[in-house]
């Protein structure tokens, strides 16, 4: 599957509550499985290359992290200098083939996360933004913790990676489900949608086999693939090629056309 990665969090209360070895055991599991992914590790403050928490970053692609980046207050690590960047700064630089993005930090971004607690107040602020997946840390192991929570949440005990990489496998699986057509027409060969996105997760076919998904015109909005339907597809291809015809100094057959529209912040 290619075109967009799955980003998860993973997140803590404090620090040395274990995000690092979460990470590494997410990634070494999605590695065995021949998944493709890289990581980004959060680092608050100002840093530098000789900092021991960038050099922890090493960690990652010691655990199989084909891309990994570092980010601090100033700096994309390895990357280039940049005034406050973000989390999505970091996820733009990897490579849409990716099958996963494996995120150390970031307790504010609304991307889905695992968070490491010790007790149930320690969840307070962690759960408010993105799809919590599970829980770890000290909490699997006290039941009284668990029954103060208002929620019910899925809990991953120590060293249960298999549990890990199941609820990672199952997100993907979904988010390419929402990536495809719906329209469950077999034109693919598959039953329906359901059946080309399990196929699609396995890496047993390409994209391409959905004739749905392979259009000239893409839109994608806040980081998500918006699917439009091939007759409005190609009006709206028709049109922005007609406006540029009316332009000076633009290639009258232009092999691939960029628009980008940045809202105004409140």
């Amino acid at each position: 599957m290619s075109n967009f990665p799955t980003v998860i969090c993973v997140c803590s209360a404090h620090r040395k509550q274990g995000k690092t070895q979460l990470v590494m055991r997410i990634v070494e599991g999605l590695i065995k499985e021949g998944f493709i992914l890289g990581t980004i590790k959060h680092i608050g403050g100002e840093s530098t290359f000789d900092n021991p928490k960038v050099k922890d970053t090493t960690r990652h692609a010691e655990a199989g992290a084909k891309l990994v980046v570092a980010v601090t207050q100033s700096e994309l690590i390895s990357i280039n200098k940049r005034e406050n960047p973000t989390l999505d700064d970091a996820i733009r630089k990897f490579p849409t083939d990716y099958d996963f993005i494996i995120v150390e930090g970031f307790k504010r971004s609304t991307y889905p996360r695992f968070i490491i607690i010790d007790n149930a107040e320690e969840i307070q602020g962690l759960n408010e933004t993105g799809q919590v997946l599970g829980l770890t840390g000290h909490i699997a192991q006290k039941k009284d913790e668990l029954d103060k929570l208002d929620k019910i949440y899925p809990v991953i005990k120590e060293k249960d990676t298999e549990s890990l990489i199941l609820i990672v496998k199952n997100l993907r699986h979904y988010q390419i489900l929402s990536y495809l057509p719906g329209t469950n027409c077999g034109d693919c060969g598959f039953q329906d949608c359901e059946e080309m996105a399990q196929n699609l997760l396995l890496k047993k076919v390409s994209i391409d086999k959905c004739p749905h998904m392979t259009a000239k015109l893409t839109l994608e909005v806040d980081g998500n693939q918006i699917y439009i339907k091939d007759f409005v597809q190609n009006i709206i291809r028709k049109s922005i090629e007609g406006m540029l015809q009316t332009l000076k100094n633009v290639s009258r057959n232009p092999r691939k056309i960029i628009i980008q529209i940045d809202s105004a912040e409140n």
